[in-house]
């Protein structure tokens, strides 16, 4: 919060740009297959791998940062579970967000869609 509430006074600190910068992160490969997921859960909602999803984020905020904020910020204890791991990779992100847009980039996998109809089809009705 301190953070978030002084960004302008700690850029300086560890960061070498003035503007907020946009982290992309793929996140294809994070996909988890069906056949890992627990029984019962609802297999039309895709599953993403957070806890890692949040460390790739994290080496991505590392390496765009002068400082080795990752470590500093979100080590981990030796009794750190997935779950607190997680919890402190996106405090890092939302102490950051100032500095920062986080974009989480998934390929649907469908290459393109064609819709076909009549101008009429595509009007909104009032």
């Amino acid at each position: 919060m301190h953070l978030n509430e002084n960004s302008e006074k700690y850029s300086e600190l560890f960061l070498c740009h003035e503007d907020k910068q946009t982290l992309i992160l793929p996140i294809d490969d994070l996909r988890i297959s069906n056949d890992e997921r627990a029984s019962g859960e609802n297999l039309s909602i895709l599953a993403i791998d957070w806890f890692q999803t949040t460390r790739l984020m994290g080496d991505l905020i590392n390496a765009d940062t002068t400082a080795d904020l990752t470590t500093l910020l979100t080590k981990p204890f030796s009794q750190t579970t997935a779950v607190q791991q997680t919890v402190f990779d996106t405090c890092l992100m939302d102490a950051i967000k100032n500095y920062y847009k986080y974009r989480f980039f998934l390929d649907c996998g469908i290459p393109q869609v064609t819709v076909i109809g009549l101008p009429d089809d595509f009007q909104i009705s009032a």
